[in-house]
């Protein structure tokens, strides 16, 4: 009986096994975009940010963590795999996947029910849902319980950034009119998931910022709840929508003349809201898990009779405002009907103020806006305080979650310091 002689493989083979697999993972993750590419597949952004860009070899030990986060985005066929995982989890587990949120990741929600204690406290390790599904299918956005439950600054801190403002724009002669854009989940409750991780030290933190913000001396904070409820009320529509964070076109006319009467009620007298026809409208968070979904919305026109307005010296309609960045733009007015605020303004705004921008616009002869978490990037707070030195009006919008938690760029003491030092050295009595 013969005996076949068992083959082992020689160390250099094994050797070349070892090297060859993750040779061909490393083609992959470097060539595959670009075959991606070729064929067809386009990386788009579906995290609500924008794609990460290509690494430059002069960040240093930086280089391969943001190399990993370009080619997550970038990987072929990302958002089918995203969509993909969303289906199958809504259909077994009858929520959204549990897809982490900037690394913190995320508890379970279920449709209307929800899971978890609702006790989560500031470094407790708790995961935080990116999109929450309430009741109806209503989508919400997980930073509404995330921010307010880890927040950034101590409440002493962020009422005295809102007092030290206020009080330098009356000492330098400017107006200033503050305005917190309420979280969906604080204008909707009752659509919420009955239970979810977060929900006890939202409330807590949420109802001491507003207990704390009372205290404040001057103008105080502009609140749009109500007005948003009652219009709710009075149409029968709602001023939000299903499958996004933001108010839809009817909420931005509401926010919009609600900051137009604060600067200066008779601008109202020349200003007719008229709805339009419903248009299909994307929803932000559900594009978010992956399975983008469209409403329909009421659209709105703001009619200002006479008034046009200027981007860069060239005429264009309240639909071609350019969007809120992190550079400051301005857009410029001239009417021969409707009364224009006249004072030169600014305006920190988020993307509230960008669902809104069109309808705002056109109450102003002058107005800068700019992103209000510009002040992460470096000299950018320089350049807007030279903007407000040269303005008589600021206008500062932020949204209730980044507001409460303390998120936002010039809530942070060095860069509000720097806001209130400009006014007051140069004022415009």
């Amino acid at each position: 009986m013969k005996t076949r002689k068992r083959h082992t493989p020689s160390p250099t083979a094994r050797r070349s096994r070892i090297v060859v697999f993750p040779l061909i993972g490393a083609l992959v993750l470097f060539f595959g975009p670009a075959v991606g590419f070729v064929l067809g597949d386009r990386a788009t952004p579906i995290d609500n940010r924008p794609l990460s860009s290509f690494p430059s070899v002069d960040d240093g030990w930086k280089f391969l963590p943001k190399f990993q986060a370009w080619a997550n985005d970038y990987l072929p066929l990302r958002a089918l795999a995203v969509k993909a995982d969303t289906k199958i989890s809504e259909r077994v587990f009858g929520e959204a996947p549990r897809f982490s949120s900037g690394g913190v990741g995320v508890a379970g929600v279920a449709n209307g029910t929800g899971s978890g204690s609702g006790s989560a406290a500031p470094g407790s390790g708790v995961k935080y849902p990116q999109v929450l599904t309430g009741r109806n299918g209503w989508l919400f956005y997980g930073s509404d319980i995330e921010a307010p439950c880890k927040p950034q600054e101590d409440m002493a801190t962020i009422v005295a950034g809102f007092q030290k403002l206020s009080d330098a724009a009356a000492q330098s002669g400017r107006k200033m009119v503050i305005v917190i854009a309420p979280d969906k989940s604080s204008a909707h409750p009752e659509l919420m998931p009955d239970t979810y991780a977060g929900k006890a030290c939202m409330q807590k933190q949420k109802t001491a910022f507003w207990a704390a913000t009372k205290k404040l001396t001057g103008p105080g904070l502009v609140d749009p709840k109500a007005d948003l409820a009652a219009f709710e009320k009075n149409t029968g529509r709602s001023a939000w929508r299903k499958f996004d964070t933001h108010w839809d076109p009817e909420g931005s006319a509401v926010f919009s003349t609600l900051v137009a009467s604060q600067l200066d009620p008779s601008l109202l007298s020349s200003t007719t809201v008229v709805p339009g026809p419903e248009v299909q409208s994307e929803g932000d968070l559900s594009a978010m898990v992956g399975d983008p979904k469209s409403e329909p919305v009421v659209s709105v026109t703001i009619q200002r009779p006479g008034v046009q307005l200027y981007s860069r010296g060239k005429p264009i309609g309240p639909d071609k405002v350019p969007d809120l960045g992190y550079s400051p733009l301005t857009i410029t007015a001239k009417s021969t009907g409707a009364a224009l605020y006249q004072p030169k303004t600014v305006l920190l705004g988020d993307s509230f103020f960008e669902a809104s921008r069109s309808e705002l616009a056109p109450f102003f002869r002058s107005l800068t806006y700019v992103h209000n978490m510009s002040g992460d990037i470096p000299g950018a707070t320089a350049t807007l305080a030279a903007e407000i030195a040269d303005s008589d009006t600021i206008v500062y919008e932020l949204v209730e979650r980044a507001a409460a938690g303390g998120y936002v760029s010039y809530q942070h003491p060095a860069n509000f310091d720097a806001l209130a030092a400009a006014m007051l050295k140069n004022p415009r009595k």
